[in-house]
């Protein structure tokens, strides 16, 4: 209190050490001690951020003036990902939806890396409909969000590789939220305005990897394949998934 400038953004050198010490206190040890001192601390974004972090409606009602009555709320909530503690070794980290949440009216406001660090997660969490209805909207790479409608292009930098990495490719998206179902119907689709064997080549390891006996049986072959050479990968593909499903 003694040093605190009570001017916007204007931080003191304890700052850190009791942020540090406050974030991993119990919610209603934090509430008392920032609503003891908020007089002063409220000029600072590491602990407006670390009010919402701890979603209580006192505090929340608190930063919501601050962010409210701020000259930059852009600035208020820079780097807040790093506050939330999403990739902070040590720090307690996001543990509950409504962390995530309390960010919500003021998404807009935020950087595009913090949206892509409290994304992620979110993915971690298996929050994926939390994701989805808040940040999707969002340019977010395929790493984060795995999205149907882009998947014939990520289909088509797979083919452009010779066919390598689709089975990372699925991993990654499955790690978004996606489901194999999702992802085999539109395999099948691309495969639908393909119609080759390098093609069918993809669509064959991803289903060894990933697939069912079902997936084998709904897979079509066309007729301007080379018919020798998609019977080969279709029973090798075959032989794979009933080995594997016999395990």
């Amino acid at each position: 209190r003694e040093h605190a400038a009570r001017r916007w953004n204007e931080e003191c050198r304890e700052d850190e050490p009791i942020y540090d010490l406050l974030v991993r206190c119990p919610a209603e040890d934090a509430e008392r001690i920032l609503v003891r001192h908020w007089d002063h601390l409220r000029f600072t974004s590491r602990f407006v951020q670390l009010a919402l972090y701890f979603t209580t409606p006192e505090l929340c009602r608190l930063a919501t003036e601050c962010i409210r009555d701020a000259p930059d709320p852009k600035h208020v909530l820079a780097h807040v990902a790093r506050t939330f503690g999403t990739y902070e070794s040590g720090h307690p980290g996001v543990t509950r939806q409504s962390q995530v949440l309390t960010l919500e009216p003021y998404l807009d406001l935020l950087s595009d890396a913090d949206r892509a660090s409290l994304a992620e997660a979110c993915n971690r969490a298996g929050w994926f409909d939390l994701r989805r209805r808040l940040f999707d909207k969002y340019s977010l790479s395929r790493h984060i969000a795995w999205s149907v409608g882009d998947s014939g292009q990520l289909f088509d930098d797979v083919l452009k590789r010779g066919g390598h990495w689709i089975e990372h490719e699925i991993e990654i998206a499955q790690k978004t939220g996606a489901t194999w179902p999702e992802i085999f119907a539109a395999l099948e689709r691309w495969l639908g305005t393909k119609k080759t064997i390098a093609a069918l080549l993809i669509v064959t390891r991803a289903i060894t990897a990933k697939g069912t006996r079902g997936d084998v049986a709904a897979l079509r072959v066309y007729e301007v394949m080379n018919p020798t050479v998609a019977h080969a990968l279709v029973e090798d593909m075959t032989f794979a998934v009933r080995r594997r499903s016999l395990r």
